[in-house]
């Protein structure tokens, strides 16, 4: 999975690096390049989950994905989705709250 995923990355475009360091991962660019980094000491589903959650965020374009694969981006794409949705339902009450004062 790790390998298709990498794969993927490479055909949108993305050089993916294995980094040491105190960090989540994610894309970034550097000058003209894309880059995908990723924490090399975290376990391998981690590694996975990195790359999965950022392609789902960053859409597949014309790329082919296996089934597999899409499936994995499907549900990432969902969880993210639902983290947006619950922060900002968070903001809202907040809002509201604050008019209360």
């Amino acid at each position: 999975m790790l390998g298709e995923l990498e794969e993927v990355a490479r055909e949108l475009g993305y050089r993916v690096r294995y980094e040491k360091g105190d960090f989540a991962g994610g894309d970034c660019r550097v000058r003209e390049n894309k880059i995908l980094v990723v924490n090399k000491f975290v376990p391998i589903e981690a590694k996975i989950s990195t790359i999965a959650r950022t392609l789902a965020r960053l859409g597949s374009g014309s790329v082919f994905i296996t089934p597999q694969v899409r499936k994995l981006l499907d549900e990432e794409s969902d969880r993210l989705t639902s983290v947006v949705n619950s922060a900002a339902g968070q903001m809202r009450g907040t809002e509201a709250e604050q008019k209360q004062v």
